[in-house]
């Protein structure tokens, strides 16, 4: 996978969970947890989405590598939230699926792009 078919599945993702997002919790919640609860799977498609910007837009080793690390820590608090709460360990296993596999593909992506000179840590300045 390149980075731009990452970043267009990424993107993707970002805008479903934007227009119709699935909170984090197994029951239905009460209306005000439920607005809650809404408004945070916007703010990860949000985070979603503006790293996909981000990746299309500078789309070097560095910047791809980033976004892995940022999956990677995404991953990691659905993991401890998946501990955490049973009410919302299913929702909260499948993010850190996704994360995961966003990580992944990232990681793959990275190989595939060409090394730009602010990437070679060899270089002197």
């Amino acid at each position: 996978m390149n980075v731009n078919t990452l970043n267009a599945v990424r993107a993707g993702y970002a805008f479903a969970r934007l227009i119709r997002p699935q909170p984090l919790d197994a029951e239905p919640p009460e209306a005000d947890h439920a607005a809650h609860a809404h408004t945070v799977d916007r703010l990860l498609g949000a985070r979603y989405l503006a790293q996909a910007l981000a990746s299309q837009a500078a789309p070097t080793v560095r910047v791809v590598l980033l976004g892995v690390s940022v999956d990677l820590l995404h991953a990691a608090s659905m993991l401890a939230l998946a501990a955490a709460s049973r009410r919302r360990q299913n929702a909260a296993l499948t993010e850190a699926v996704a994360a995961l596999a966003f990580a992944m593909a990232g990681a793959f992506a990275a190989r595939r792009v060409q090394p730009s000179p602010t990437d070679d840590r060899s270089a002197t300045a």
